[in-house]
This record gives structure tokens, C-alpha cells and sequence, in this order.
């Protein structure tokens, strides 16, 4: 995602930390692999450096990661990461 152009048309950009949706829609689901908190927050902190905003009032990344367990797409600390999304986050966000 890091490679490809920006559009020629407003799109805000956003990340995700991971996303497999094969459970709910079987053979035609989506499977991002490999995440890791390094990753993820390097590919955060490219999206936040390159965006350049509309304007004062839409200046915003979207991160999509709304807590959906099965599809390994959250940022919440767990077992196997800690805090590490979390903290990859600020990190990220500092950065700019």
C-alpha cells in the first residue's frame, strides 16, 4: 500500500492492523498476513508524513480497527502482542 499513488480525487487514507474475513464470507474474504506492530506502525507513520490535509478541518487518518476479534482486526492490547499496536500508534502519531 506504501507504493501506490495517491488518487487524483480527495480520499483520506487509512490503515488497518490486520483483517481476515474468511470466517464470515468464506472463499471470496479478504486476508492481510504477516502484521506485526513494526509493521503496522511503519506503515502508519508513512500514511500520516505524506498525507496532506483538505483543509483545517479534514485533517485525519482513519484507522480501521473496530475491535473485530475474529478478523484479527484490532488494536486493543491481547495475549500475543501486549500493547504493541497500542503503543505503535503513538508512536506512529508522534512522529508527525
Amino acid at each position: 500500500m506504501m507504493k501506490k499513488e495517491l488518487p487524483q480525487y480527495k480520499r483520506y487514507p487509512c490503515v488497518t492492523p490486520m483483517w481476515d474475513n474468511t470466517p464470515r464470507v468464506k472463499a471470496d474474504g479478504t486476508v492481510l498476513r504477516n502484521s506485526s506492530p513494526e509493521l503496522y506502525e511503519e506503515w502508519l507513520t508513512h500514511v500520516v508524513k505524506k498525507f496532506k490535509p483538505f483543509g483545517p478541518e479534514e485533517n485525519f487518518v482513519f484507522i480501521c480497527a473496530w475491535n473485530e476479534w475474529a478478523e484479527g482486526n484490532h488494536i486493543e492490547p491481547c495475549i500475543k502482542w501486549g500493547r504493541g499496536y497500542l503503543e505503535a500508534t503513538k508512536r506512529a502519531l508522534n512522529s508527525a
